[in-house]
Formats: structure tokens, sequence, C-alpha cells
């Protein structure tokens, strides 16, 4: 029995791990009959054994024989499984099967002439463009309005011509397709070329759909009045051109004329309509809804815009709107806010620290009180924004809460209150910096460092002696704030704390603070014990402008890996810019992929190094790596930079590469080295 029939006698058999199997030892194979098992097992019932046969099919030794095979498949009218998993394969073959595909887009099997136009569409080839310009002329009008889709998918300027003649047809389906090709495509097309097609109830959604990428007031009258619909998702369609509209005009006079479109025009009725739209399950709908109920001003629309801003994607486009509504939005906020359940009180407070008006303060100032902390964070939050120094007793109170989010919200909010009201805060904490709390004492730390008057930042200066490593922290980070040279002494004790994290901060102060002895400073703490410590002395180095300094980084450099080899070669970048591309070289000999992505990204910043040749030996070495990534990274930055010596390697890693994204990027890397070298061309496509 021979091999072939052997894995014929498997594929029969209902043991799937044994199906699977007899396909993985076609690999590396050739020839019909293996082309042959091999698109039988293309159509198996099971994914495994599916998968298998598509991964050999992509390796194939022969890619022009496997195309033709599966092209072959699609006319296989018995077997769905089959021919969905071969236009699957041929897509991912990509740009290799456009050529041989091209004939039959004219096959006299309709099913087989709308695969193979699918299939050209996933690949996305410009090649295929005449090809299905043609086909939306042809005799079946599944077919033509396919090919007006799939010139959506490649995106080609080319085919808007032909696109707009297909809407002056009578043909439905067709009419649909171009409508939402040129809406993919993104090009503004004429409004009368389209907007007679609103005629027509199952054209209106991508007719609205179209009319976003024409910025002319003419088009956003159209889309206001496509807003009372009674198709939910004509409606929705044209609010989401409307804000695609807004959102990408930087002309501030057309964004206010389109606003005030939406106000104007807009009866009640299709506001009650817009906010079941609201409730939609659908992420975008709700997105551009929440937004255009903002533009209308509806008071009434706040509790449900409050309650759709619950979900986290709509939450900014939600709370934008109660805002945008204004004096509506903030009067039914303070009515209603004790009734809130805690998630849409947070929100609540939120939205009225945005509306910026004193009347909201007394609700605000029960919800410091509230139990949850989500609450509490926001009213406190609000509460800085009004500028409500009268709370202010009450959210240093907020300073000891048990949970941090809270604690910082606090902070944040007293800071806003020192910006104006500077004395008073001073004396309302400065006591506090004596808590028995650490955690206390440094949030006191970073106030006084915001309020920065004299006598707070003594005691700031003080905390630098406290004995929490947290206040000390917080005392040299507010310190940091402030000028350099005022408190360098402080700062060069601070290397020598006792606490790693504040020997961190400090080295980092130095790196920035362009104080001829920091490159001195840095130096001493490269040795450091402790890997955070020294990361932050590299940084620092890097960022110190001494590039005397250079071969002490370098020195440093050879005895590091991991993250202090990353940050350092981070540094070297930063200090010498193409005097490291060396280094950055031989960086790419370490195993650590991590190393290898930074290497070359540092490479990609400081340009081509003048010993081409090294550089080339080493990506052709990388070109083997057992990561994908790593053959992902180094066949792009081939490409990019046009790295002649990699033609060869790039080319044999491309035969025998199984990863399809890393074979794409391959061909792409051998047609920037190799130009439009025939021979380079053939050997790739073979």
């Amino acid at each position: 029995m021979t091999i072939f029939e052997k894995v014929e006698e498997a594929l029969n058999c209902g043991d799937e791990e044994a199906r699977r199997e007899a396909v993985e030892s076609l690999f590396q194979a050739s020839g019909p009959d293996v082309l042959r098992l091999l698109i039988r097992a293309t159509g198996d019932e099971s994914w495994r054994v599916r998968k298998t046969s598509v991964e050999a099919l992509l390796t194939y030794t022969e890619p022009a024989e496997a195309i033709d095979a599966l092209i072959h498949g699609l006319h296989a009218e018995d077997n769905a499984g089959l021919r969905n998993a071969c236009v699957e394969t041929l897509i991912r073959m990509g740009e290799m099967a456009v050529l041989a595909l091209l004939p039959h887009v004219s096959s006299p099997d309709e099913d087989v002439r709308k695969f193979v136009i699918d299939i050209l569409g996933g690949i996305g080839d410009e090649r295929a463009v005449p090809a299905l310009v043609g086909a939306m002329g042809d005799s079946n009008e599944n077919v033509r309005a396919t090919a007006a889709e799939n010139l959506g998918l490649i995106g080609s300027e080319a085919a808007v011509a032909s696109l707009l003649d297909a809407l002056r047809r009578d043909d439905l389906q067709l009419q649909y397709g171009a409508l939402r090709a040129l809406f993919t495509i993104g090009r503004s097309v004429p409004l009368d070329a389209i907007t007679p097609l609103l005629q027509k109830p199952l054209l209106r959604k991508p007719v609205y759909e179209c009319l976003g990428n024409i910025r002319d007031l003419a088009a956003v009258e159209v889309l206001v009045k496509g807003l009372g619909e009674r198709s939910t998702a004509s409606r929705v369609a044209a609010a989401g051109s409307l804000m695609k509209l807004y959102h990408g005009s930087g002309d501030r006079g057309f964004r206010e004329a389109l606003g005030e479109r939406i106000r104007r025009n807009v009866p009640a009725a299709d506001v009650e309509a817009l906010l079941q739209d609201l409730d939609s399950a659908d992420l975008n709908r709700r997105m551009s809804v929440a937004q255009i109920l903002g533009f209308l001003g509806d008071g009434a629309a706040t509790l449900p815009l409050l309650e759709a801003a619950a979900d986290e994607p709509v939450s900014a486009f939600a709370l934008d709107a109660i805002v945008r509504i204004g004096r509506p939005a903030r009067d039914i906020l303070v009515q209603n806010f004790g009734e809130l359940p805690d998630e849409q009180m947070a929100l609540a407070c939120t939205a009225l620290g945005c509306l910026g008006s004193a009347s909201a303060i007394p609700s605000l100032r029960l919800a410091i009180d509230n139990e949850s902390p989500g609450v509490r964070a926001a009213a406190a939050v609000a509460l800085g924004r009004l500028d409500a120094i009268e709370s202010l007793s009450r959210l240093t109170a907020l300073l000891a809460d048990d949970f941090p989010g809270v604690q910082e919200a606090a902070v944040k909010s007293i800071k806003d209150l020192a910006s104006v009201h500077g004395r008073e805060v001073l004396e309302a904490v400065a006591s506090m910096t004596r808590s028995s709390g650490e955690f206390i004492r440094a949030n006191v730390v970073r106030v006084l460092g915001a309020v920065g008057l004299d006598e707070g930042i003594e005691r700031v200066l003080d905390a630098m002696r406290d004995e929490s490593a947290a206040v000390r922290q917080a005392a040299l980070e507010a310190l940091g704030r402030l000028e350099f040279a005022r408190f360098r002494d402080t700062f060069q004790l601070a290397l020598t704390d006792e606490s790693a994290e504040v020997r961190a901060i400090a080295a980092d102060l130095w790196g920035r603070s362009g104080d001829p002895r920091a490159a001195e400073n840095l130096m001493l703490m490269l040795d450091h014990e402790d890997l955070w410590v020294r990361c932050a002395a590299l940084r620092g180095l890097g960022e110190c402008g001494d590039a005397s300094r250079a071969d002490a980084l370098r020195l440093a450099l050879a005895q590091a890996d991991g993250i202090a080899l990353i940050t350092g070669l981070e540094a070297l970048v930063t200090l010498v810019g193409e005097n490291a591309a060396e280094d950055l070289i031989k960086a790419l000999d370490r195993d650590d992929p991590e190393v290898v992505r930074v290497a070359l990204q540092g490479l990609e910043r400081v340009g081509s190094p003048r010993e081409q040749e090294c550089l080339g030996r080493a990506l052709c070495r990388l070109l083997g790596h057992e990561d994908s990534d790593v053959r992902l990274m180094v066949a792009r930055f081939a490409g990019i930079h046009r790295v002649l010596e990699t033609l060869p390697a790039l080319t044999a890693r491309h035969e025998g590469e199984g990863d399809q994204a890393v074979r794409e990027m391959l061909g792409y890397a051998i047609e920037r080295v190799g130009g439009r070298d025939a021979e380079t061309r053939r050997r790739v496509a073979s």
C-alpha cells in the first residue's frame, strides 16, 4: 500500500486525530496526489483536520499548483464546507493568487464567479479592479452586487466613476452594493448622485452612510431629516454620519452650523425615537445617538443619557451630551440626585462638576458622605472643580479615607482649591503632617507641594526626614515639580536614601535636571543592587545630555539584561543618536525577543548604520528565530530600510514560512529590497 493509499484510508476513518495526523504526514510532500488529498481534507467535518490541511497548502512547495487545486475546489457544488475552506485559504494566499483567479471572474458557474470575486476583494489587490468593474455587468444580480461591494473592500478610487455609473441603473442589489462600496472607499461624491435613491426604502441606510463622506451643509440637511426615519437602521445611520462629519471637520464654523441645524430641525417625536435607540445593543448606535441628543439640548434626555453612561464605552459621549444640554440637565440631575443608584450618582457628580454651577454643591456635599467609594471620589473631584471652598474641611477628612481612590480624588480636589485659596488650604492641612497615619501624611505633602507657599514647602522639606518611605517619596515628587536648583542639596541627599523607591525617583530628577553634576551622580548608581535604581540611573544618563558618558553607559550595558538592558539601549539612543547603531546591532544577538524589538526600534530612530553588512548578517540570522513576532519585526525592518544583504535570506525564508502574517511581510520585504527585478518576483511567486 502506497503512502497516498494509507492517507486516503485514514481520511475515510472516523478517528479525527488519525485523519489529522494523516494530513500532517503530507507536509513538505508534493505532486498531484498530495494536492488531491489536501483539497479533500480541506473539506473535512473536523476543524482541526481542516486547519492542518490549510496550513499544509499555505506552505506547499509549489504555490501555483496549490492555487489551481484550490480554485478547482470552488466547483464542489455538493460540499459547501470545502468551498468555504478554499475561499479562506486563497484569501490567505494573498497577492500570489490574484493572476490565477482573474480568468475565473468569467467562469460559466455563477457560484464560482461570486466566490472568486469575494476572494479578490478579501485579498485587496488593485489588479483585480478592472475585472470587478466588468463583473458589475454580469448576467447574475448576486454576482453584480458582490462585485460592487468588493470594489469597496479593495478601496481603489479608480473604481469610483464606475460605481457612480452603477447607481444610475435600475438594479436594487447593484445600487446597494455600489453605495456600500462608495461608503467604504470614503470618497466624497456628488450629492445629487445619491440623494435620489432615498426614494427606495431599502437604500436609505447606505445613502445616509455615504452622506457622511460629503462635508457639505446640504448633506447635513438631508441627514438631519434622516433622524426622523421610521426605520431604526436608517435613523442610526443618519446619526452616525452627522457625528462623522462633526468630528472629521477642523472648521469650527462648519461644526457650529451642523449643531445648529440639528437643534433647529429635529421635532420632539424624533427625540423619542432617538431615546429608544439609546437602549440598543449596538455600541456604535448608542455612541452616535448620545451625541445627537446632546446637540438637541432637550432636558428629557438627561436621565436616559445618565443610564447609558454606565456603559464605559458610551460614558464619555453620554456625559459630554449631558454637559452640552446645560442648565436643563443640571436642574434634572439635582432634582433626582438622591434617588439615583450609586453608579449613576457617581456619573451625575462628574457631570455636575463639568456643568459648573454652584447650585449643585449641596448635592455634592451630601455625596461625599456616601457609602460608595466611587460616589465619594466623584463628588470630591466635582467640588474641587466648582471651587467649593466651603467644603474644604470635609474634603480634608477624605485624605484619611479607607479607599486609595477616594484619597487621590481628595488630593486632586484640594489641589484645585489651592490654586485660588492657597492660604486657606495651607492652614487647613498643615497640622495633618503630624498625623499618625503615613498615607495621610503623604497625601498632605502632595497638597502642600501644590500650594507652593513657603510655609508649606518648609513642611515638605521636613517630610524628607519622615520615618515612612511613602511620605519621603511623596515629598521628593512634590519638590521635583519645583525649581531643581532650589532643592539641589535635598535631591543630592535623596540619592543615598535607605528606600530604593526614593533613590530611583531622585535619579530620575537628576537625569531631567540639566545640572552639571547630574552625570557624575548617576554614574555612581549604575552598579546599584536595586534593579529599578539602576534603570533610573541609566535613563537619567540618557537624558542628562553629557555624551562623554556614553562609554560608561556601554560598559553598563555589557553586564545588563532584561529590563535594564532595554532601558540602557533606549538611553544610549537618546544620548548619542546614530552613534548607538553598532551597540544596537550587537543587541540583536540577545535571546530576549523584547530586547531585539527595542534594538530594531532604536535602529529605526537613528537611521541606517554605516556598516550595513553587519546589520544584514544579524537580520539574516534573526529571520530563523523561533519567535514569529521577531521574524515579523525583522522582515518589516529589512523591507522598510531596504537592507540589500537580507534578500537571499528573505527569499529562502518566504518559501518555508508557516505563519501567514510573517509570510506576507516577507513578500513585502522582498518586493522592497529586490525592487522590480523579474527574477526576484519569479522566485517569490514560485
